[in-house]
């Protein structure tokens, strides 16, 4: 099984918000799905057809 990717939101010491991919240590914070939301469909190889 996969484990799903997730953010963790939290507040540094100057009351800054934060989102970093590994928690940190010693403070509370809040995690975050990374999973599109549904209704987003991503699929192309990257390149731009319009002119």
């Amino acid at each position: 099984m996969e484990a799903r990717p997730s953010l963790h939101r939290w507040r540094d010491d100057a009351g800054v918000l934060q989102i970093t991919e590994q928690p940190p240590k010693g403070r509370r914070y809040e995690r975050i799905e990374r999973d599109t939301p549904a209704g987003i469909r991503v699929s192309g190889d990257g390149t731009d057809t319009h002119e």
